[in-house]
């Protein structure tokens, strides 16, 4: 782990190697607040995506916002629903 500042209002930089294309993470909020995610080495394939929204809904009462971003696609932003 290594520790960053920044100066009020900028965003701090860790810098260091890091592999992003090997490291996927779905997400999930809360109506209460509470951030849920699951990461993984590699991509995640469909079955695993569905399975992991469906573990959530069966034991997470309530509203879920959910974030979807796939940076390989060019896209470079990310779509959200509620669920």
């Amino acid at each position: 782990m290594k520790q960053t500042w920044a100066l009020r209002g900028q965003t701090p930089v860790v810098f260091g190697k890091a592999s992003w294309d090997k490291v996927s993470t779905l997400g999930a909020i809360t109506s209460a607040g509470q951030f849920l995610q699951h990461t993984q080495h590699g991509a995640f394939t469909g079955p695993q995506v569905i399975g992991f929204f469906q573990h959530l809904l069966t034991h997470v009462p309530g509203d879920l916002l959910v974030g979807l971003c796939c940076l390989n696609s060019g896209l470079g932003m990310g779509r959200a629903g509620v669920a």
